[in-house]
């Protein structure tokens, strides 16, 4: 047996990226452009075309959302976002693969839906900030996985390995401190 029999070809593009915060929220502007021009109505996030595989509402909670966006301030580890890029599918060009609630959280906080408590106990929100609490946000990077399926089997079947691979934990697996 040949080595390059005993793992699976590779048939999927997939390019690991980091984009700065601001670089997201201009992407964002942009894109609402692009789409107000073309005619576009569908659902979006960041101005990035939900496809009509992905779970159409917003799972998580405000909390999670918080945790989130606390998490960017740290400049925790954010997990990742993948975005489908294929000119030569318009129904696949643009599409969000994985990265749902993370993307609506930042689009949300950016919008001022919500709030962040800071270290004085105060919630909060983005129109708020000072320039330079703004400039420190945005210079968090997000990675993100460029994609470039042209079926539709590829994209379902990427979001599927990246949405149903694990196994979700329960409040039980929740790490705690020793006493």
């Amino acid at each position: 047996m040949t080595q390059s029999n005993r793992i699976p070809k590779r048939r999927y593009i997939g390019q690991a990226m980091q984009m700065p915060m601001a670089n997201l929220r201009m992407q964002w502007a942009r894109l609402e452009e692009i789409h107000a021009q073309s005619g576009y109505t569908g659902k979006r996030v960041l101005g990035i075309k939900v496809p009509y595989f992905q779970r159409s509402d917003d799972k998580w909670t405000l909390g999670q959302k918080v945790a989130f966006i606390e998490s960017v301030y740290l400049g925790m580890s954010l997990g990742t976002y993948m975005v489908n890029a294929t000119p030569e599918n318009p129904d696949l060009d643009m599409i969000l693969l994985d990265g749902l609630q993370r993307l609506t959280a930042l689009q949300q906080y950016w919008e001022g839906q919500f709030g962040v408590p800071g270290e004085d106990g105060v919630v909060h929100f983005w129109g708020d900030l000072t320039s330079e609490e703004k400039a420190h946000f945005d210079r968090i990077t997000f990675a993100w996985v460029d994609t470039q399926y042209t079926k539709e089997e590829e994209a379902v079947e990427a979001y599927n390995r990246h949405n149903f691979g694990g196994t979700a934990h329960s409040e039980a697996d929740r790490a705690v401190v020793r006493d």
